[in-house]
């Protein structure tokens, strides 16, 4: 399980808030989650933010109506920054005596002791963003299950109002021109970043990290095949549910493997109803170049890197899948 720093920064921590669609996104969901929950609920909710950094979903949940905020994070520096920042944000906004009551915690909802004060109070909606470069490499479904015991359920469908609702964790093949990106002599200087691991009889070379200086959304590549679900996680129930792929399996390519061909791991999440954050090749070569470098720089992408061979196959096999820490870990077939 992810364990977070319990002091500093993180050194991804601003690029992240430098995310422009990802914050407009967050923000767009939580709007409509707390307007949907008023609707149906008749008032406004009360809102969690679990590992709330310096704040800023909590900074959306009180400016668009919720009742009161608890922000939680197990970093006892962010926590201080959180409150700094609402504080000064509620100061300077002509519209913050709509706001509701903010409270910060220093804390988890897991105790070894007796149960903290805070968590007597019922909770109406949980807003998250612990996702990680694979969707679920910080551990957002162990944290969010032992958060969702302390959300409140509605109606007889004990509906759960939770941002984001599910995640999706994909691998896809690519191809692309020859490029000075896969130059062996640049791949050499990344073979102690080594996420992945192969069969005895697997052609598997060493694990990229766009973050390093590789840019491939700019290497104009196209899908080799379709997505391949590893994962699906879904955060409207209690506890929450969570499938795997089964093993062995394929790809369906559209084009035979070559050494131009890569595997990405990408994830979506959908946060709200329409409202959906990718962290996908695709998506990177939407956003404006400076979002795309933020994006990189926060998360990035996994890669597995093209195999030095002139033709590698007409077909693609996953023999199998670990989970390491919530990072996946492929076994291909020869």
């Amino acid at each position: 399980m992810y364990q977070p720093a319990r002091q500093g920064v993180p050194t991804y921590f601003h690029a992240m808030l430098d995310d422009q669609d990802r914050n407009t996104k967050y923000e767009q969901a939580i709007h409509n989650a707390i307007a949907q929950f008023r609707r149906e609920q008749g008032r406004p909710p009360v809102v969690v933010d679990l590992g709330c950094g310096v704040g800023l979903l909590s900074l959306y949940a009180l400016r668009h109506g919720a009742a009161r905020v608890y922000s939680v994070d197990l970093n006892e520096d962010m926590a201080s920054m959180c409150e700094h920042f609402i504080g000064t944000r509620r100061e300077s906004d002509e519209n913050s005596e709509a706001w509701g009551q903010h409270h910060v915690v220093v804390g988890t909802f897991k105790s070894k002791t007796k149960k903290p004060l805070w968590l007597d109070q019922p909770f109406d909606l949980l807003v998250s963003e612990i996702l990680g470069s694979t969707g679920s490499s910080e551990s957002m479904y162990e944290y969010l299950s032992l958060a969702l015991h302390h959300i409140r359920q509605f109606g007889k469908d004990a509906k759960i109002y939770c941002v984001p609702q599910d995640l999706t964790v994909t691998a896809v093949w690519y191809a692309t021109e020859a490029s000075p990106a896969f130059d062996p002599a640049l791949m050499t200087a990344y073979e102690a970043v080594q996420f992945w691991d192969g069969a005895t009889n697997a052609q598997l070379p060493s694990f990229l990290h766009t973050r390093d200086g590789i840019a491939l959304q700019h290497m104009a590549p196209t899908p080799a095949s379709d997505p391949l679900v590893l994962l699906e996680e879904s955060y409207m129930s209690n506890p929450p549910s969570r499938q795997r792929v089964h093993t062995p399996c394929s790809w369906v390519l559209s084009q035979p493997l070559t050494q131009h061909s890569f595997l990405v791991v990408e994830w979506t999440s959908t946060l709200w109803n329409d409202v959906v954050l990718s962290n996908t090749l695709s998506e990177y070569a939407n956003l404006t170049p400076r979002n795309a470098a933020t994006r990189n720089a926060a998360w990035g992408l996994f890669v597995l890197k093209p195999i030095s061979r002139e033709h590698v196959a007409d077909t693609a096999q996953l023999a199998s899948v670990q989970w390491r820490k919530g990072v996946p870990i492929l076994s291909l077939c020869a």
